[in-house]
């Protein structure tokens, strides 16, 4: 292959290198994704290194996906041999192969978040605490700071949490939590990591082993690379090992996950030789947006320099807008996204996406959107994996493979309902623990001769169920059937679409869920995706947000962390206010490092534009900042000036122009507008009579009420009316 016909000069450079270390630092749309690919052709092709020699990690399936994908373009021999995977996916294949090691077996069941919260209320409440206590959540960022290190309640002194004033609580919760994932053979994501570093950490021979698999190594995203990642890729690495990384610490956005970018810029002290390699001219965005983002992104200190580049035209400016309030500016973006549309007769909702700090802000741009007759989507809410109906049928389909995961039995033990209470639960849960049982095992023992406090009904209503579960247990492990037929069967005989169907509202919807998750087993299979079940169940519960973001006609919004990785056409930045984007917690909490991140991130947002970015922000009150907002400091350090007062933008106003879909649905208001000022008299039909205190950003009252003290009113709610007094009558 002639790469220096695809390749720019330096893209080559970072292809053809004979390095042992390599570190690739490749700015935002500067091909990154091309040059791993070649560089799997070139090791493959013109080095002659066998596909199976060679680990390459991404950090999302969506990603490894996209490589592997083009790589096996490149290289159709090289089909079927390619290790592309996640950190995750590749210790989740790890451990099916070495978890015995550790007493695991291989068909070990990982818990997402949602079954880690599940487990961890369970624990709580047997512990005393009351269902929807603090300590629950608590316990659960307990555990992930300890856990991101890769330390157990083991390695944590009572003096390495005595700085939190639930710390000692927390750390009792933990253990057992910990107990309780081995009594179920069950990891969560961060034990993917952590287990498989101790393997490899405790058993030299299992190192060597895995060490001797590959001659390379590469990695994508390398500045979101935490510590316990890091010395993972140290253990597989032997004195000839070649070392490949691509990243940007001015992209490193995940610090609060434990991403160290120091691990990236000094990684010259690390390993002897290395070479970099700077990626800066950029094919995505505008010589205008570049500049912005590279006189924005110069105020970081801790980076390695480099300025964005483009051979393309300056393209149209950036446009700026400084709204009244939040609803002004939730009008004006959508007036844009309008105004695009009408001057582009190619033009397509799929090429807007609206990016922010904090889910919170799209509160009222999906009014305005709706209002405005807008399509779109948000991302970064429920995922699909995270439906209550998958998350249902996962549950089933986990107990068929592992009898030990109370946490899925307790899911499904009354959905559909069987009759079983709290108290009746925690018999079963009881007696279970007595007899050193998993909930299903022990149903599986609780014949009618054994002795129990359960009802005679319901025992015979459970034990039905888990042998009913048995025979789908055969029919899988028999592998003569199609395995997306059994499991539909297993769905429909357990009485799962029986049960939807009774949701009138979103029955059929959620039906329809049940179904695609049976399509992507369906479609899993076909593509040779698994060899296992086990081996499907495993990987789907490493997907991200980013994995299921599908086609549309509609505008994406999305928080900028979700939008990494990503580009658009159009894009929109909202909420760009002091406190807000900068966070305001954040760099309280982080001082100056913090306040680089924050950068980065709004570095990261202006970089997703190809053609056109949009930066607003509002100057209303804040209730989150306790003030009146003001621009970002982002404004003034990418060079960026607000237009005179008072002058329009690009497509004019806030009112949007008629469209063949209709015109903006109009806002109701209240018929007579009450002009409040501090010192008038109010009756509320509730809280009786009272003194307005204060008057916030015009729309809010604080009223010091008789006999129900200070309360805060929206200024023109019907319930308060102004007392007419005599002065007001002259």
């Amino acid at each position: 292959m002639d790469f220096a016909k695809h390749l720019n000069e330096k893209q080559l450079e970072a292809v053809e290198t004979a390095s042992q270390y390599v570190r690739i630092v490749a700015g935002a749309g500067s091909g990154k994704t091309r040059v791993l690919t070649y560089r799997l052709s070139y090791l493959i092709e013109e080095l002659g290194v066998e596909p199976w020699r060679i680990l390459a990690i991404a950090f999302t399936n969506k990603a490894a996906k996209e490589m592997k994908t083009r790589t096996e373009s490149l290289v159709p021999s090289a089909v079927g041999n390619l290790k592309i995977m996640t950190f995750h996916a590749f210790c989740a294949r790890f451990l099916r192969e070495e978890a015995h090691n550790i007493a695991y077996p291989s068909y070990f069941t990982i818990y997402d978040e949602d079954d880690q919260k599940r487990l961890v209320k369970a624990i709580a409440v047997n512990h005393g605490y009351p269902k929807r206590d603090a300590i629950i959540g608590q316990t659960l960022d307990f555990i992930g700071h300890y856990k991101t290190l890769g330390l157990y309640p083991s390695d944590v002194d009572k003096k390495d949490y005595a700085f939190h004033p639930m710390g000692k609580e927390c750390y009792e919760l933990w253990v057992a939590y910990e107990k309780a994932l081995a009594s179920a053979d069950a990891l969560d994501f961060d034990d993917l990591l952590a287990k498989t570093n101790l393997i490899l950490r405790e058993f030299p021979e299992v190192k060597d082993k895995w060490s001797k698999r590959f001659d390379h190594i590469l990695i994508d995203e390398f500045q979101d690379t935490n510590d316990v990642q890091y010395e993972l890729v140290n253990h597989l690495l032997r004195p000839s090992t070649c070392l490949y990384v691509v990243g940007d610490p001015d992209q490193t956005i995940y610090t609060w996950r434990g991403a160290n970018q120091d691990i990236l810029i000094q990684m010259e002290k690390k390993y002897r030789g290395v070479e970099t390699i700077i990626l800066n001219q950029n094919y995505r965005s505008t010589q205008n947006i570049l500049n912005a983002a590279n006189k924005l992104i110069s105020h970081n200190h801790n980076r390695i320099k480099k300025d964005l580049f483009t051979k393309a035209d300056d393209g149209v400016r950036i446009v700026q807008y400084n709204a009244i309030n939040d609803d002004d500016e939730a009008k004006w973006i959508c007036n844009q996204i309008i105004g695009l549309k009408v001057k582009d007769k190619d033009f397509s909702y799929t090429d807007v996406a609206v990016l922010y700090r904090s889910a919170y802000l799209t509160r009222s741009l999906e009014r305005a959107l709706v209002n405005y007759r807008i399509p779109y989507v948000v991302y970064g809410g429920i995922r699909f994996y995270s439906r209550q109906e998958v998350k249902d049928v996962l549950a089933y389909w986990r107990l068929i493979l592992n009898q030990k995961d109370d946490i899925s039995f307790e899911r499904i033990v009354n959905v559909p309902r069987r009759g079983i209470g709290d108290k009746t639960f925690e018999t079963l849960r009881d007696e279970a623990k007595a007899n050193e049982y998993s909930l299903y095992e022990y149903l599986l023992y609780l014949d009618d001769d054994k002795p129990s406090e359960l009802r005679r009904s319901v025992r015979a209503t459970l034990r039905e169920l888990v042998l009913l579960m048995e025979s789908y247990r055969k029919r899988i492990e028999a592998g003569l059937e199609a395995l997306s037929e059994v499991l539909r069967e297993y769905v429909k005989e357990v009485g799962y679409f029986e049960y939807l169907s009774d949701d009138e509202e979103n029955g059929e919807e959620r039906a329809e869920n049940v179904h695609q998750l049976i399509q992507d087993v369906y479609n899993a299979v076909k593509q040779g995706e698994f060899t296992t079940f086990e081996e499907y169940m495993q990987n789907i519960t490493l997907y991200t947000m980013q994995d299921e973001i599908k086609s549309g006609d509609y505008v994406t919004l999305m928080t900028v962390h979700v939008a990494k990785g990503l580009e658009y056409p159009n894009v929109f930045v909202l909420g760009l206010n002091d406190g807000v984007f900068p966070n305001n917690r954040s760099v309280m909490e982080g001082g100056s490092i913090a306040l680089e991140e924050e950068r980065r991130l709004a570095y990261v947002a202006f970089t997703r534009a190809e053609h056109r970015l949009f930066l607003s922000c509002s100057n209303e009150y804040s209730y989150i900042l306790d003030g009146r907002k003001v621009p970002s400091m982002f404004f003034k350090e990418a060079d960026l000036a607000f237009p005179e007062t008072g002058k329009r933008f690009e497509f004019g106003g806030t009112k949007a122009p008629k469209l063949p879909t209709g015109e903006p649905l109009p806002p109701k208001e209240r018929a007579t507008k009450i002009m409040w000022k501090v010192g008038d008299i109010a009756n509320h039909k509730v809280f009786g009579r009272g003194i307005v205190q204060k008057i916030i950003d015009e729309t809010i009252l604080e009223i010091k009420f008789d006999q129900y003290g200070i309360k805060k009113i929206m200024a023109q709610h019907p319930s308060v009316e102004r007392v007419v007094r005599e002065g007001d009558l002259s």
